[in-house]
């Protein structure tokens, strides 16, 4: 949805969350989805409040519709790639 600009009729569980950091003036530096666990992904979450920089452990999934909402960078660590791919081909 973010991405293709679709508007809700009302805010989602994530503009809120968007409005509440904004509201506590911080902000979402970047997020990298880092790694695997089983067949779990693990991502962190930089947020910047108060001059302080903070990690946050997160659901990819939720992290990315975040991040485009703040238009910070995301980043994903090679060898998930290359599991990604490897899984892919697993499921097929």
């Amino acid at each position: 949805m973010q991405l293709e600009r679709i508007e809700m009729p009302r805010p989602t569980t994530f503009d809120l969350t968007s409005k509440w950091l904004r509201a506590a003036e911080a902000r979402i530096l970047k997020i990298a989805a880092n790694e695997l666990r089983g067949r779990t992904y693990i991502a962190t979450m930089w947020l910047e409040t108060n001059g302080k920089i903070r990690a946050v452990d997160a659901r990819p999934s939720d992290a990315i519709t975040l991040v485009l909402r703040a238009t910070a960078p995301i980043f994903v660590a090679p060898e998930l790639i290359a599991n990604t791919n490897a899984l892919s081909r697993a499921c097929v």
